[in-house]
């Protein structure tokens, strides 16, 4: 029922109709010709009929063809253009097979490439290993000439061919990690396919409010900077090496959120469109959330009784939990998650670890609580401490 329910039925009716109408013709034309016997082209009565009844059929062929080119583009390709979409997927396949050869020629060039830097690396390796050998019989030698002044003049020979020796192997040294700089380059330029920017991933933000006045412009130029100077700090090169395209309608994006800025907080976002690779231009969108106040200081965001005596991986499993209570109770009350990670902030190892310490130090139960240490804002980050039994530990990370 499905496939009758997709059939152009309209169409089939309209060329029935146009089919019929044409027989219908031809066929009173036909006996009208036989009755008045007249003969066309010179022919015989009867052979005229017959001409009659084959035009009839022509027309009707003709008809249809015509109906259906003119209501079908797949009917006028498979008439006309069926030769020339040959050529085409013959011309496309040729070219598909020659870039899988040059795929694989690349493959290749890359494993020779990567076997040859083993191989350097190895040689590199035995002759650190040579070297340290001699540095520590030089060493060797330099104590016995010490202790042994009788024989001053042969150590010391011996110590000078040591050093020539030592001399020549850090020149071989230098040589060959020479070799693997030039190899590493080489890598480089074979893969030229580092991603320096992943889609989505915020590259500059600026925060406007309503009580200071801003020029478009020089907020486009300071969101491209920044996200510029963010770029370089990966690829360590200058920010003027680098180049930031806004996508079309930026300027328009902006301009808008201006206006909304002037009723309201806002924060403006250099987000980028799509991965963008080493040496080619990283094209970013603009991206404009209202922004407000969630958390002032002070707010307890969540907190836990804790047993005492509890195991150090215990209690970091125990306090990893509950930052990551804070981590949702923080988005779904609106603050903007990194679109990378997925978390609203970052807290430094050191911190961490020391409430890890003192949980498990405790012989007794505690309370943990993790509370604001600043306004928090939509956009973050949430700035937090982690009180343990009232005594609070600062710290100016996020969560």
């Amino acid at each position: 029922m499905s496939v009758l329910a997709e059939v152009n039925w309209t169409l089939i009716f309209i060329l029935i109709l146009i089919s019929a109408a044409v027989a219908y013709v031809g066929d009173f034309l036909g006996m009208r010709i036989g009755r008045r016997r007249i003969s066309l082209f010179g022919m015989r009565p009867k052979h005229t009929t017959s001409f009659v009844t084959v035009v009839t059929g022509v027309l009707i062929t003709l008809v249809t063809l015509s109906v259906l080119a003119s209501t079908s583009e797949t009917v006028r390709t498979a008439l006309f253009k069926l030769r020339m979409v040959q050529r085409q997927i013959d011309q496309l396949s040729y070219q598909l097979d020659e870039s899988r050869e040059r795929l694989s020629e690349m493959e290749g060039r890359l494993n020779e490439s990567l076997e040859e830097l083993a191989a350097k690396r190895t040689e590199l390796r035995q002759v650190e290993e040579r070297l340290a050998a001699k540095e520590q019989e030089l060493e060797e030698l330099r104590a016995q000439n010490q202790e042994v002044r009788s024989q001053a003049r042969l150590a010391e020979a011996r110590r000078s061919v040591l050093e020539e020796e030592l001399d020549r192997l850090a020149k071989v040294r230098e040589s060959l990690q020479e070799s693997i700089t030039a190899l590493q380059r080489g890598l480089e330029q074979v893969r030229e396919g580092r991603i320096v920017a992943m889609a989505g991933e915020v590259l500059a933000q600026i925060v406007v409010t309503p009580q200071e006045s801003y020029a478009p412009d020089a907020l486009m130029q300071a969101l491209t900077q920044r996200a510029s100077y963010a770029v370089a700090q990966r690829i360590q090169a200058a920010p003027e090496e680098t180049e930031i395209q806004p996508v079309p309608g930026t300027e328009e994006a902006l301009e808008q959120a201006l206006d909304k800025a002037g009723e309201q907080r806002m924060v403006l976002r250099f987000v980028a469109a799509g991965n963008a690779v080493y040496k080619e231009e990283v094209v970013c969108g603009l991206a404009a959330f209202e922004s407000k106040r969630i958390y002032p200081d002070g707010v307890v965001l969540a907190e836990e009784r804790m047993p005492g005596g509890l195991a150090q991986p215990e209690a970091e499993r125990r306090l990893h939990m509950l930052l990551r209570r804070v981590n949702k109770k923080a988005t779904d009350d609106g603050i903007l998650r990194d679109p990378l990670r997925g978390t609203v902030g970052n807290l430094g190892a050191v911190e961490f670890f020391d409430a890890v310490d003192r949980i498990a130090d405790a012989g007794t139960p505690v309370h943990v609580r993790v509370v604001t240490t600043d306004d928090i804002y939509t956009e973050g980050p949430v700035r937090i401490s982690i009180e343990i039994d009232g005594i609070p530990r600062e710290t100016d990370k996020g969560v």
